[in-house]
């Protein structure tokens, strides 16, 4: 199941967007989507900046089985 949201990084001490990658799709149920997730964060972490997920819509299923998880 795939879960479509938008990603930001954001300058906390300017309080500013500075990259906004728009709307992406995530399998979070996948070690690729979850391995992309986790290196999103630590690297927006380790550089002291931080990283904002919104989710667009609800879960949308899996597009090739159809199947929801």
């Amino acid at each position: 199941m795939t879960f479509p949201v938008r990603v930001e990084v954001i300058d906390p001490e300017l309080d500013e967007v500075i990259r906004d990658t728009g709307r992406c799709e995530i399998d979070y149920h996948s070690p690729a989507g979850r391995g992309w997730l986790q290196g999103q964060i630590m690297s927006r972490l380790l550089s002291g900046l931080a990283l904002k997920i919104t989710p667009l819509a609800r879960p949308q299923p899996d597009p090739k089985t159809g199947a929801r998880r």
